[in-house]
């Protein structure tokens, strides 16, 4: 198996020294057999890129084989790997190529609202703790079998500190990223055609993301849109969301207060990703609304204008 891991002593021009604690909050995938690393977020395609990362690098059968999860493996194998933390480092700080997948905020935002009502009451799973809090922001206790509302878990998500909350809904930058020079985007809106780009860039072999084991969490959507979106944002599903009927789209839970919320709250990602504010858009249609009304307002009256076709 091909190696690429170079020491950042073989490099001339070295890039900065990378603090060792960045690495250990969502540590990037790496593997001596690939030629990159993969920094990446919760509920930004992460299991997915997972899958195909792990397929080049030899991986998957094995991971698969392991459980049917495959951040088991992650953080059960390869995590432990002897000196993995100390490779990681010394591979960034040589300048090894490094890319970032990305997700929509807004679309993020409501994968992670889903991911709170995917865990039955009484079990024990990271995300109960916040379904908890949620719960005592709007009902008063905890102790209620009710659901909440996307709206009510933007109203709570705005009263904490978005880069310490739990990672799946934190911000998807992190202060790594900064340290990372050259850092590129791949975009989960476009994975197929970015992973492919990567392949093609370093002669690997393709991976097809549709012959890949599917993530076991994806929820059931509704074949039907929904147009009244503020409706669709005072929605409160059934926990567990896979027992309840299919959800709308994540589109159908942006009305605009709930898109002003999300760009307050995600204002770093935006920034540093590039991804359209949608209340840019709105006011800018709104601003051609005006443009065009006042246009209207000061045309000559037809009456009083003078006839073209009448000789001068």
């Amino acid at each position: 198996m091909k190696r690429w891991f170079r020491s950042r002593r073989s490099i001339a021009t070295p890039q900065r020294s990378i603090d060792p604690m960045l690495l250990d909050r969502r540590t990037p995938y790496h593997d001596e057999s690939v030629p990159f690393v993969l920094l990446w977020s919760q509920k930004s395609g992460c299991t997915t890129l997972l899958t195909w990362f792990l397929a080049h690098a030899g991986q998957l059968d094995a991971a698969v084989a392991y459980g049917r999860w495959v951040h088991d493996y992650e953080r059960e194998v390869m995590l432990r790997r002897p000196a993995q933390a100390e490779h990681l480092r010394d591979w960034l700080e040589s300048g090894v190529p490094a890319f970032k997948l990305v997700r929509d905020p807004y679309q993020r935002a409501v994968s992670s609202y889903l991911s709170l009502l995917e865990i039955p009451d009484g079990a024990t799973h990271d995300t109960l703790p916040m379904r908890a809090a949620i719960r005592r922001m709007v009902y008063g206790t905890d102790d209620v079998g009710y659901s909440f509302s996307f709206r009510q878990f933007l109203a709570w998500l705005e009263t904490q500190d978005i880069d310490l909350v739990d990672d799946h809904l934190a911000s998807q930058l992190t202060a790594l990223d900064a340290e990372i020079d050259d850092l590129e985007y791949l975009r989960l809106e476009s994975l197929a055609d970015d992973l492919a780009a990567v392949e093609r860039r370093f002669g690997l072999d393709h991976v097809d993301l549709g012959s890949l084991p599917q993530p076991p969490h994806h929820v059931q959507r509704s074949a039907h849109r929904f147009a009244d979106a503020s409706a669709i944002a005072d929605l409160q599903p059934r926990i567990t969301i896979a027992e309840g009927p299919p959800l709308p789209h994540a589109d159908d839970f942006l009305a605009p207060d709930v898109v002003a919320s999300i760009e307050r709250i995600y204002a770093a990602d935006f920034a540093a990703f590039g991804h359209r504010r949608r209340s840019d858009a709105a006011n800018a249609t709104d601003a051609l609304d005006v443009a065009d009304a006042l246009d209207v307002a000061n045309a000559p009256d037809v009456a009083d204008a003078p006839d073209a076709a009448a000789p001068a």
